[in-house]
C-alpha cells in the first residue's frame, strides 16, 4: 500500500487539474487561470475518500501477509471441522507458507482481536517445555460458517456470545 500512497499526491493533483479544466473549458482559457483553493480542496476530499477504499481493496487482495495467514488458519480450522487448536497444530497445518512458529503471532493476534478465537488458559506444572498455546474458535463463527454448522449442536444465542466475549476479557 506504500507505493499506492506515494502516488496519491500526484493523483490528487491530476484530479484538481481535471476539475480546473472542466470549470474553465467553456468560460475561458484554463492554462491562463490559477487552480483555485476550492478546486484543490475538492480534489483533496476525493483523495481522502479513496484511502479507505484502497485499504479495503488491499485487504481483499491479501496484500497483508498476516491477514492472509489469519484467513488460512480459519480456512484450515473450517476444513478440519475443529473447535480448538494449538499454536503448534496451526503451524503444522500451514507449513510451506510459514517457516517459523513465531510467524503465527500476528495472525493469531488478529484472530483474537476480531473475536474469531480466544486463548485458552493453561497451567504448566513441572519441568519441561511449556505446552503450545491453545485457542478456542468462537462457536458463533463455527455455526455461521456453513462448512462448520455441524460442529455445535447446542443452542447459541447472544448470551452465549457475550459469555465467549467475557471469557476473552478474563
Amino acid at each position: 500500500m506504500g507505493d499506492w500512497a506515494g502516488k496519491l499526491v500526484g493523483a490528487v493533483c491530476r484530479i484538481a487539474g481535471i476539475f480546473h479544466g472542466l470549470i474553465y473549458a467553456t468560460s475561458g482559457n484554463p492554462a491562463k487561470a490559477q487552480i483555485s483553493a476550492e478546486t484543490m480542496l475538492g480534489a483533496i476530499a476525493i483523495g481522502e475518500y479513496l484511502i479507505p477504499h484502497a485499504k479495503a481493496a488491499f485487504f481483499e487482495m491479501g496484500a497483508d501477509p498476516a491477514i492472509d495467514s489469519a484467513r488460512r488458519i480459519l480456512g484450515w480450522a473450517s476444513s478440519e471441522q475443529i473447535s480448538e487448536f494449538s499454536r503448534r497444530d496451526a503451524f503444522n497445518a500451514l507449513r510451506g507458507g510459514i517457516q517459523k512458529v513465531n510467524e503465527l503471532d500476528i495472525p493469531l493476534e488478529i484472530l483474537v482481536n476480531h473475536g474469531y478465537v480466544r486463548e485458552v488458559s493453561q497451567e504448566h506444572k513441572g519441568p519441561g517445555r511449556k505446552p503450545s498455546q491453545k485457542y478456542k474458535i468462537n462457536p458463533l463463527w463455527l455455526t455461521q460458517n456453513t462448512h462448520n454448522a455441524q460442529n455445535y449442536q447446542g443452542k447459541l444465542s447472544s448470551a452465549y456470545s457475550a459469555q465467549f466475549a467475557q471469557e476473552i476479557a478474563l
